[in-house]
């Protein structure tokens, strides 16, 4: 099982959060660098599920690399696909039951898209990642 630390700094609102310090994840097929400075909302879970899966745990790590690879989509070479499997086996790595994996997963799957379409409107990329 794999431990990262994350050192944010927390907006106002608690609902957000900056790095701090770089995170850098890995698996079989993928490296991603997520900068000091990029915003995170951690995991975008909604709050009639946050008692089976709360918004933060073991996954919590993967999921700003999640955030990041959304935002920055193809210009960081990432789908959406690819970047929900990749937040898959980082939740694995980081030990997360096999249910709660795949629900998250299978949830990104089936609702990520409006969240990946507004980023592609919004023509985010990893140029402007740390000026949101």
């Amino acid at each position: 099982m794999q431990i990262t630390y994350l050192i944010v700094r927390f907006g106002e609102s608690g609902n957000h959060a900056w790095l701090r310090e770089p995170l850098v994840m890995q698996t079989e097929d993928v490296k991603i660098c997520v900068p000091v400075g990029f915003k995170t909302d951690f995991a975008s879970i909604p709050q009639a599920v946050r008692s089976l899966i709360p918004q933060l745990g073991k996954w919590t790590a993967g999921a700003v690399a999640h955030d990041y690879a959304y935002w920055c989509g193809p210009s960081l070479g990432f789908s959406q696909k690819k970047a929900d499997d990749m937040f898959l086996h980082l939740m694995e790595d980081a030990g997360v039951k096999w249910w709660r994996r795949h629900a998250i997963h299978k949830a990104l799957r089936i609702g990520g898209w409006c969240a990946w379409n507004k980023h592609r409107k919004d023509n985010h990329t990893i140029d402007n990642a740390l000026n949101q």
